[in-house]
């Protein structure tokens, strides 16, 4: 998962990302990748309009955006 994330933080492309919060939830987020430092992953959030850090163990799926040219 960290080769993929990686590999979309580089092309700074906007991404959906599925992920467990931290109260166990499954939660999908339209993002673009920032950093990857330490097991943690800084992402700019379009839903919440901010920046957030995700933890990447808990980073279940990445993909591009719909409709998003990569």
């Amino acid at each position: 998962m960290i080769r993929q994330l990686e590999h979309y933080r580089r092309r700074g492309c906007r991404v959906e990302v599925i992920y467990l919060d931290r109260h166990g939830r499954f939660s999908q987020r339209e993002v673009v990748i920032l950093s990857i430092r330490g097991g943690r992953v800084r992402v700019y959030c379009y839903a919440k309009d901010g920046i957030r850090e995700l933890i990447a163990e808990n980073i279940l799926a990445i993909m591009p955006a719909k409709g998003i040219a990569s």
